[in-house]
């Protein structure tokens, strides 16, 4: 079915007026008298431009096209929303090959996400044990350090010595080169300050 208003490349919101000015301009363009091409596709058009000019001129015919005009445009519009349905439905309604390119984008995911956490796992594999063997050697030296100065602590230990005010060596109590006022001194600190162990008491 012809449709005057394509033919005029107008539609059903334009204006008489409007009408009027496009099928004037394609007069101009197709009338036999001044086209340049083949004088017959000239006569057909202008038979067109004629007969769709005349329905649009009528109010009463031009209101049963503007009709028949939406309500083509209504059914193109539900066959389009159908087929987008069909196509792109939530419900299931995917075509076939949309699905396998889903299913295979989540199966490569599926993939890598495994060879990662495969990775991480060697990973950790790898790199606590070594990690535990270094602390445990350093545990192991701060213990032995630890040790170490608590031997040499206990070997000076908090025992009580006694030294002289011009003298160099730390004796007994009961040393007889104590003749002078005696002062008491732990083992400890009396090693630290250089005092070194009187011959005769011998003491600790």
């Amino acid at each position: 079915m012809r449709n005057p208003f394509e033919i005029l490349n107008v539609t059903p919101e334009s204006s008489p007026e409007e009408v009027k000015r496009s099928y004037r301009n394609f007069v101009k363009i197709y009338h036999p008298d001044t086209y340049q091409g083949d004088k017959e596709i000239a006569t057909q058009k202008m038979q067109e431009l004629n007969w769709a000019f005349e329905m649009l001129s009528n109010p009463i015919k031009r209101q049963k096209y503007e009709a028949e005009y939406y309500e083509n445009q209504n059914n193109a519009s539900q066959k389009s929303k159908v087929h987008f349905d069909y196509e792109y439905s939530d419900d299931g309604g995917d075509s076939p090959d949309y699905k396998a390119d889903e299913d295979k984008k989540i199966e490569n995911r599926l993939k890598v996400m495994t060879a990662i956490v495969v990775i991480i796992t060697i990973l950790l594999l790898i790199i606590v044990p070594k990690s535990c063997d270094s602390q445990n050697d350093d545990n192991s030296e701060v213990n032995s350090n630890n040790s170490s100065q608590a031997s040499e602590s206990s070997a000076y230990g908090d025992t009580i010595v006694y030294v002289t005010k011009s003298g160099t060596k730390y004796h007994r109590r009961s040393c007889g080169y104590l003749f002078e006022s005696k002062k008491s001194i732990t083992l400890k600190k009396a090693v630290q300050h250089g005092y070194s162990p009187c011959s005769r008491c011998n003491p600790p």
